[in-house]
């Protein structure tokens, strides 16, 4: 009965050092000063109702959609961190292969994320406040009955976001966030809108390095 009891206990020992161990591993994490990440966005636009230009006809046009993102992220202390984007989507509008109109959205941003809670003893769980400022870019061609256009031009924005990161491991995290793209308008319409603003929800993973 002894020896069960030692035996136990040295197991339960054993067993902590590797727990704390792990919780170390994790912890370290944050220490590593960069990360690049890949980022999956819901974009939430309204659609809208257009008249084609040579033709009496109606169409729907949605502008919502999913965006993709490249994100390059800085981390200089447990507090804060800066990071630099680029990525776009692409929304496509047809009318019945009388016109087609295709628009691609690009987006370049730079800003900087702000974790409140740094008392949190594992680390593992980091929400954060982020902001940061936009440039959006935006092309698109008409292809209709003996009227063919292009054109591209830009728009400034800022964008506001409350989100979280979860450390799986000491160099891989899962994120995710909700926010909120406020952007001017752009001086023609793109994808048959001039205006880009609204929510938008995000997933991503990250390599740390």
């Amino acid at each position: 009965m002894k020896k069960l009891f030692i035996i136990s206990l040295v197991l339960i020992m054993v067993n902590n050092v590797l727990a704390q161990d792990a919780i170390k591993e994790i912890s370290n994490s944050k220490l590593r000063e960069n990360s690049i990440d890949l980022r999956i966005s819901y974009v939430n636009h309204s659609g809208s109702v257009v008249q084609v230009k040579s033709i009496p006809l109606l169409i729907n046009v949605e502008t919502g959609g999913i965006s993709g993102k490249i994100i390059y992220n800085y981390y200089p202390n447990y507090d804060y961190s800066f990071f630099f984007s680029i990525g776009g989507m692409s929304p496509k509008v047809s009318v019945d292969n009388i016109s087609e109109h295709t628009s691609t959205i690009g987006s370049i941003m730079m800003g900087m994320k702000y974790f409140p809670f740094k008392s949190i003893q594992d680390n593992t769980f980091r929400p954060y406040l982020s902001l940061g400022m936009q440039m959006l870019i935006g092309t698109e061609s008409n292809v209709e009955i003996l009227n063919i256009e292009s054109h591209t031009e830009s728009a400034m924005g800022v964008y506001g976001a409350i989100g979280t990161e979860l450390l799986i491991s000491s160099r891989i995290k899962f994120f995710t966030e909700m926010g909120y793209n406020l952007v001017t308008d752009f001086t023609v319409e793109i994808g048959n809108k001039k205006n880009y603003s609204g929510f938008e929800f995000a997933l991503g993973l990250g390599f740390m390095f």
